[in-house]
Protein backbone atom coordinates (compact mmCIF):
# COMPACT_ATOMS: atom_id res chain seq x y z
CA UNK A 1 0.00 0.00 0.00
CA UNK A 2 1.25 3.65 -0.83
CA UNK A 3 2.04 5.97 1.96
CA UNK A 4 -0.15 8.47 -0.05
CA UNK A 5 -3.34 5.87 0.43
CA UNK A 6 -2.68 6.47 4.52
CA UNK A 7 -2.83 10.07 4.35
CA UNK A 8 -5.83 10.33 2.41
CA UNK A 9 -7.91 7.40 3.98
CA UNK A 10 -6.23 6.56 7.08
CA UNK A 11 -6.80 8.24 10.70
CA UNK A 12 -5.28 10.99 12.50
CA UNK A 13 -5.40 10.87 16.53
CA UNK A 14 -4.73 13.54 19.03
CA UNK A 15 -4.32 13.30 22.47
CA UNK A 16 -8.08 14.08 22.85
CA UNK A 17 -9.90 13.02 19.49
CA UNK A 18 -9.66 10.66 16.36
CA UNK A 19 -10.34 12.07 13.19
CA UNK A 20 -10.74 10.10 9.89
CA UNK A 21 -8.70 11.67 7.00
CA UNK A 22 -11.21 10.15 4.15
CA UNK A 23 -14.05 12.10 5.40
CA UNK A 24 -12.18 15.66 5.29
CA UNK A 25 -12.21 16.88 1.91
CA UNK A 26 -10.10 18.70 -0.14
CA UNK A 27 -10.40 22.77 -0.57
CA UNK A 28 -9.62 25.09 -3.01
CA UNK A 29 -6.51 27.00 -1.81
CA UNK A 30 -8.01 30.52 -0.99
CA UNK A 31 -5.03 32.36 -2.58
CA UNK A 32 -4.01 30.09 -5.42
CA UNK A 33 -5.78 28.64 -8.37
CA UNK A 34 -5.23 25.43 -9.04
CA UNK A 35 -4.06 23.98 -5.18
CA UNK A 36 -6.16 22.04 -2.81
CA UNK A 37 -5.50 21.39 0.32
CA UNK A 38 -6.94 18.37 2.71
CA UNK A 39 -6.84 19.74 6.37
CA UNK A 40 -4.60 16.52 8.37
CA UNK A 41 -4.08 18.51 11.71
CA UNK A 42 -5.40 22.14 11.77
CA UNK A 43 -4.97 24.94 13.97
CA UNK A 44 -7.77 24.25 16.02
CA UNK A 45 -6.45 21.25 17.38
CA UNK A 46 -3.25 23.01 18.20
CA UNK A 47 -4.40 26.06 19.44
CA UNK A 48 -3.17 27.83 16.39
CA UNK A 49 0.33 26.74 17.00
CA UNK A 50 0.78 24.44 13.69
CA UNK A 51 -1.29 22.70 10.82
CA UNK A 52 -0.50 19.63 8.45
CA UNK A 53 -2.19 20.16 4.99
CA UNK A 54 -2.11 17.15 2.04
CA UNK A 55 -1.77 19.37 -1.27
CA UNK A 56 -2.83 18.52 -4.59
CA UNK A 57 -1.53 20.49 -7.46
CA UNK A 58 -3.48 20.90 -10.84
CA UNK A 59 -1.64 20.80 -13.84
CA UNK A 60 -0.05 24.14 -15.30
CA UNK A 61 -0.50 25.78 -11.09
CA UNK A 62 1.94 27.19 -9.17
CA UNK A 63 2.52 27.07 -5.30
CA UNK A 64 3.67 30.23 -5.10
CA UNK A 65 6.04 31.63 -2.21
CA UNK A 66 4.16 32.46 1.02
CA UNK A 67 4.66 32.93 4.73
CA UNK A 68 2.81 31.88 7.70
CA UNK A 69 3.16 34.18 10.71
CA UNK A 70 2.69 33.05 14.15
CA UNK A 71 2.61 29.40 13.45
CA UNK A 72 4.28 26.54 11.61
CA UNK A 73 2.47 24.94 8.42
CA UNK A 74 4.05 20.99 7.05
CA UNK A 75 2.98 20.37 3.51
CA UNK A 76 2.96 17.01 1.95
CA UNK A 77 2.75 17.33 -1.67
CA UNK A 78 0.88 14.15 -3.30
CA UNK A 79 0.75 13.14 -7.35
CA UNK A 80 -0.28 9.64 -8.68
CA UNK A 81 1.61 8.99 -11.61
CA UNK A 82 2.55 12.92 -12.56
CA UNK A 83 5.72 14.44 -11.12
CA UNK A 84 6.11 17.83 -9.82
CA UNK A 85 8.88 19.88 -10.68
CA UNK A 86 10.10 21.09 -6.55
CA UNK A 87 12.43 24.58 -6.76
CA UNK A 88 11.80 25.51 -3.72
CA UNK A 89 11.84 24.92 0.33
CA UNK A 90 10.28 25.38 3.78
CA UNK A 91 12.29 27.36 6.67
CA UNK A 92 10.72 26.81 9.94
CA UNK A 93 11.63 29.30 12.56
CA UNK A 94 10.15 30.00 15.71
CA UNK A 95 6.01 30.85 15.16
CA UNK A 96 7.00 31.39 11.79
CA UNK A 97 6.86 29.14 8.82
CA UNK A 98 7.93 29.95 5.35
CA UNK A 99 7.18 28.16 2.14
CA UNK A 100 10.02 29.66 -0.70
CA UNK A 101 9.19 28.36 -4.07
CA UNK A 102 10.91 29.67 -7.50
CA UNK A 103 8.31 27.40 -8.81
CA UNK A 104 6.18 24.06 -7.68
CA UNK A 105 4.94 23.55 -10.94
CA UNK A 106 1.94 20.21 -11.39
CA UNK A 107 2.15 18.86 -15.18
Amino acid sequence: MKIITEFVNGKISTANENLASRETPFTAHPKFAGISLKHLVTGRLTNGQISCHLVKIEPHCTLETHVHEGNLEIHEIIHDDCPHILSGFCRAEPNKSSFLSKNILGY
